[in-house]
């Protein structure tokens, strides 16, 4: 279900440069997509048995990592050149999102800097090296324009 919703998000930003800037305004929707990112990054860094023992859940998980670090990117740096991250993460509204920066920074810190965990498959961490690779190179061409 996570996915279509992120689906949805998606194909509703490319729609129209309009329904694009409404996203982007939303209040609750980046800091939404990075608690989703940080509850994914969780389970794969910290898993419990279940999740360990269960390869259709790493697959689903990862993909889906991988789908919503795409959509944030396409909110962030799509059609909004000013929009300004750490500020919608330090006022966003703070009993739902308590905590929210550093989460951010946990989060980014194990997916751009951090080994995969050892107990996934090859194809799995070959996927999360790839997402490692796609942070860097998104947020160092971002910072050089």
């Amino acid at each position: 279900m996570k996915s279509h919703i992120l689906t949805f998000f998606a194909i509703l930003s490319v729609a129209h440069p309009d329904v694009h800037a409404t996203l982007v305004g939303c209040q609750a929707l980046v800091p939404s997509l990075v608690t989703l990112l940080t509850q994914m990054t969780t389970l794969l860094w910290d898993g419990d048995e279940f999740f360990m023992t269960s390869s259709e859940a790493i697959v689903r998980t990862v993909r889906t990592l991988n789908q919503t670090i795409f959509l944030l990117h396409h909110l962030v740096f799509g059609l909004e050149p000013n929009f300004n991250l750490r500020q919608r993460l330090h006022y966003a509204p703070s009993r739902t999102f308590n905590g929210i920066t550093h989460m951010f920074i946990v989060t980014f810190g194990r997916l751009s800097c951090s080994d995969p965990p050892e107990w996934i498959n090859s194809a799995q961490k070959i996927e999360l090296e790839a997402i490692s690779g796609n942070i860097s190179t998104m947020f160092r061409s971002r910072t050089h324009q």
